[in-house]
């Protein structure tokens, strides 16, 4: 049986058997299948620890966006091609050809914010990439960010992956994401390599030091030994290159179409493997009788492991989570008031001597500047403070994980008592949304409508004393403003939240719906899950 026939009987035992948890990653298999004659290595890890200053530097061109705050949105693929092109893929089908240079339009997050242009990827050709021959380096969004659009894009991509190169900073190596990160890829592709990134920073002996550690804590956490690259932008970049073309590419491109089966067979695998799992625990329940399925239910399903039980845990911590959300927003905001305020009048006080015009002219003049300074302040101090509010999310996807993780547990440990099997553990992957920009609105600047009656005030006369009337203004506006942001932040961290609970939740309601429906079989299935088990096992 070819891989494609392999794949669609899987996809037939998950849909027949309603095992719900396996579905998306069935999809992902397909993906990776259905792309012939390539491999995809995709470069992953958190923000901030240079993937696309890597991947720019690594091939010379400054094609990717590059910067301090979370700024590729959309995934970039880069392959060789005799002719230099770029091509957007859209979600809906369509594609556009563009020119390099405006890569950055459709793939930074300030030109494309929360991927409004519904790009699915882009596509860059490159004739000085014959070294490739076949392999596409692919840049995706960072995880962790507070764009969490840019984590699900970047999660969606894993199943398309044949060779993980997961970037870690000399800066801060190896935070629990990143461990999680590669635990994660590593049941996708049978290939994940460990780049350390910014060398630069340390002596070699610090470096050697840091890389030691790494590989020391990869061993203890994942038992798996992973090859590490260095690599550094500012020195010896040329030679850490040439070693990772040698040692990583080279081999693969040598050996490309065993390597590419190699990849999808891994992927196949450890999709069969999980199910198997899963029918394993049918065949045994399927042993039991009517009567003794209902005991091992009534066991299993007890008072902690229910959907009513998860749905009034799941409401006490969303309404812990959503306690005082605003106030602490607020407080971050208000700490920058007094600096916005000031900022804004120095450039009032430049730009006010120009306006020309009577009184309604210069007051609608000045009503349109202050949406669009203020507009760009609080835009900026949304991207200056993105990572306090997405801590307050992140704390909130945090806790919600440890209890999906304590069920999951609770309900495996259930499981092996009683059955006497192991449960395969998918992992809940949580998603929420983007910042938008933010929603400013000026007041009027005149309680009554006095600047309707412009021409009782020359301008010649009255100019100055109606600017120091709008420059009195900043502050209020400034302050409304605030107010107004903090709702507006608020609301989104708050969406956000309740967007995780309801995931969660949905993640444990699969998991239960699963078990479920597996002890609901009736006996007379057991040599049925026995040969769909041993079919399974040669197929793999």
């Amino acid at each position: 049986m070819n891989r494609t026939d392999f794949l669609e009987r899987l996809r037939v035992i998950i849909e027949q058997e309603n095992i719900q948890v396996l579905k998306n990653q069935t999809e992902n298999i397909g993906k990776a299948i259905s792309e012939k004659h390539t491999i995809d290595i995709a470069v992953l890890g958190e923000f901030k620890v240079g993937k696309s200053s890597f991947i720019n530097n690594f091939l010379g061109m400054n094609i990717l966006p590059t910067g301090v705050i979370p700024v590729t949105s959309v995934i970039t693929s880069i392959r060789h091609q005799d002719q230099e092109s770029a091509t957007v893929y859209f979600f809906d089908g369509h594609k556009e050809r563009i020119e390099i240079e405006n890569v950055g339009l459709f793939v930074n997050e300030s030109n494309n914010p929360d991927n409004n242009k519904q790009v699915e990827f882009v596509d860059v050709t490159l004739p000085q990439l014959g070294f490739l021959n076949g392999l596409h380096i692919v840049d995706t969004p960072g995880l962790g960010s507070f764009w969490k659009h840019n984590t699900e894009t970047t999660r969606q991509w894993f199943g398309r992956v044949g060779v993980a190169i997961v970037a870690i900073s000399t800066e801060r190596p190896l935070s629990e994401d990143e461990i999680n990160l590669i635990k994660d890829i590593k049941d996708e592709t049978p290939e994940v390599i460990i780049l350390l990134t910014k060398t630069d920073l340390f002596a070699n002996k610090e470096v050697d030091e840091i890389e030691s550690f790494i590989k020391k804590s990869l061993k203890r956490k994942l038992d798996s030994d992973f090859r590490i690259f260095k690599y550094s932008l500012k020195k010896n970049s040329e030679s850490y290159k040439n070693h990772i073309i040698k040692n990583l590419l080279e081999p693969l491109t040598y050996d490309f179409d065993s390597k590419r089966e190699n990849i999808l067979n891994h992927k196949l695998k450890s999709l069969a493997s999980h199910c198997i799992a899963f029918l394993n625990i049918a065949r045994i329940s399927s042993l039991h009788s009517d009567e003794e399925r209902k005991k091992l239910k009534k066991v299993i399903f007890d008072k902690k492991i229910n959907q009513n039980f998860v749905a009034h845990e799941m409401a006490l911590v969303l309404s812990d989570e959503l306690n005082g959300i605003r106030d602490r927003v607020f407080d971050v905001l208000e700490s920058e008031k007094d600096a916005v305020i000031k900022k804004l009048k120095t450039k009032f006080e430049a730009d006010y001597p120009v306006w020309k015009g009577n009184l309604y002219l210069r007051t609608r003049k000045f009503e349109s500047w202050m949406t669009e300074e203020l507009g760009k302040e609080f835009s900026y101090l949304a991207d200056k403070n993105r990572i306090e509010f997405g801590n307050i999310v992140q704390a909130a996807g945090e806790h919600f994980e440890f209890f999906a993780s304590s069920f999951r547990n609770s309900l495996k440990d259930k499981i092996k008592n009683i059955l006497h099997t192991e449960m395969p553990v998918e992992e809940l992957d949580i998603r929420f949304d983007a910042l938008r920009k933010p929603d400013i609105r000026i007041s009027w600047t005149f309680e009554s409508h006095i600047d309707l009656l412009w021409f009782l005030f020359p301008m010649v006369i009255f100019g100055k004393m109606f600017g120091r009337y709008f420059e009195k203004n900043i502050g209020r506006e400034v302050e409304i403003n605030i107010y107004r942001l903090t709702s507006s932040i608020t609301a989104l961290i708050s969406k956000s939240i309740r967007s995780i609970k309801d995931q969660t939740q949905l993640y444990i309601t699969d998991e239960l719906n699963t078990i479920e429906n597996i002890l609901t079989n009736t006996p007379s299935k057991s040599e049925y899950y026995e040969d769909m088990i041993e079919e399974l096992r040669k197929l793999g």
